[in-house]
């Protein structure tokens, strides 16, 4: 609930500047199984931060990603 309230908030300061009007979408919460897809960008995310942050400790999930090829992007840097 706090973040549609703060989402409802955003929407309304940012529509009164024309640049940013209508720029803001909706938003919903959904159950995590419901969305597999997001699950796994919200992890790619936060491996690929921590990673940013703290390269020198080994962890296995970012090992993996390292190893997958995807179509629109490559995290073998």
């Amino acid at each position: 609930m706090a973040l549609t309230d703060y989402h409802d908030l955003l929407v309304r300061a940012y529509s009164k500047r024309r640049r940013w009007a209508g720029r803001i979408g909706s938003v919903r919460v959904e159950d995590m199984k419901g969305i597999p897809a997001l699950q796994a960008a919200d992890i790619v995310a936060y491996e690929l931060g921590r990673e940013h942050a703290k390269p020198l400790i080994d962890r296995y999930p970012i090992r993996r990603l390292t190893k997958k090829r995807t179509y629109f992007y490559d995290l073998n840097w």
